[in-house]
Formats: structure tokens, C-alpha cells, sequence
């Protein structure tokens, strides 16, 4: 158990190495002095994740699992060191407890969106948050939709099982970069599971 917490801990080390070396961003106590800029070109960067494992259940809005928790609670320590402006989660349950450990751990509200509307949620970040850096929680379908709504390009949904993913793109004008990286408990066991079942 000892190993395996020093293996995430090194992992957890990784990745936010990764994120920091990727956006170019560095913790500011000041929005404006977070703001990453290319000449004229302000840099905006949107992390995207799917929501946490959730129950199973007969719910319109079925809450998080306890493992899905942890994803939550590794998402703010993944997250720990890395500036963020604004947290954006659908109007479900399940986001908005993904997203509540990282708003807890940097002193910011969730906004909301209506889950089927993410193209105007782009618009609207593109109008009025251009150079911050964005965490947006959505679903099996609408986090790789919003992805290919920055980006153009084009991501399938995520299978069912598929919790783990962390979108990096970053947008300085015309030009885009992503980055997928895993975060937490490896889902790809999951996956192949649901396959054999199938």
C-alpha cells in the first residue's frame, strides 16, 4: 500500500509537471498576472475532464461513487499548484461533485451550464475569459465534443467506463495545441471488462 501511494505520488508529480510545462502558466495571486501572452496573443488554456464514476441506479441524477470521490479529491491534488480562473460543471449532481474538491481547494464557485449547450459555453469563454485558464467538467459525450468545439478536432465519446482522462488545450489566436492525458485510477481495466461483456 506504501508503494502504491509513492507511485501515485510520483505520478501525481508527473503529471502536474507536464500541465505546467504544457500551458506555460505559473501561480499568480493576480488573474492579470496569470495571463499568458505571445506577443499581442493572450494564451487560453482549458483543462476538460469527464465527471467521476458515478452510481448505477434508477436516478435522473444519480450521485457520485465512493471511488468516484477519490477522482474528485485527486483532480484538486492533480490540480494543487496549477492557476485557474473559472470551474465550469453541468447541472448535474455528478459534475458539480467532481468539480467541488478543486473549487474548494482554490476559493472558487462553480458555475453552471446547461449540459446540452456546450458550443455556447465555448462562445461565451471565448468572448469573456480570453487568457485565463478554465476547468470544465462535462460528460461521456459532451467532454469530447467540447474539445472538438475549440479545436476541430475530431474525438469519438468516451466509452462508459472511461473516467480518466484529462484534456490540456491550450488557444494563443489561430493556433491550437491538445494534449490527453490519464489521472487517477487506471479506467482501461474497466473498459476491457465491459467489452468482454458485451
Amino acid at each position: 500500500m506504501k508503494n502504491q501511494k509513492s507511485f501515485q505520488n510520483f505520478l501525481g508529480l508527473l503529471l502536474f509537471t507536464i500541465i505546467l510545462s504544457f500551458t506555460a502558466c505559473q501561480p499568480a495571486e493576480k488573474k492579470e498576472q496569470n495571463k499568458s501572452q505571445v506577443g499581442d496573443l493572450k494564451t487560453t488554456t482549458y483543462i476538460i475532464v469527464r465527471h467521476a464514476e458515478r452510481f448505477y441506479d434508477e436516478s435522473d441524477d444519480p450521485l457520485l461513487t465512493e471511488e468516484g470521490k477519490e477522482r474528485a479529491r485527486e483532480l484538486a491534488r492533480v490540480l494543487k499548484d496549477v492557476h485557474l480562473d473559472e470551474i465550469y460543471a453541468t447541472e448535474f449532481t455528478r459534475t458539480t461533485q467532481t468539480a467541488t474538491p478543486t473549487a474548494m481547494e482554490k476559493n472558487l464557485n462553480i458555475e453552471e451550464y446547461p449540459a446540452k449547450q456546450y458550443k455556447e459555453l465555448i462562445e461565451g469563454l471565448r468572448k469573456n475569459h480570453s487568457g485565463e485558464t478554465i476547468l470544465i467538467i462535462g460528460h461521456t459525450d459532451s467532454t469530447p465534443y467540447i474539445v472538438n468545439e475549440i479545436t476541430g478536432s475530431n474525438l469519438s465519446e468516451l466509452e462508459d467506463p472511461e473516467y480518466d482522462n484529462l484534456f490540456i488545450v491550450t488557444v494563443t489566436g489561430d493556433n491550437t495545441k491538445t494534449l490527453q492525458l490519464k489521472f487517477g485510477v487506471d479506467s482501461s481495466q474497466k473498459i476491457d471488462n465491459k467489452q468482454e461483456e458485451d
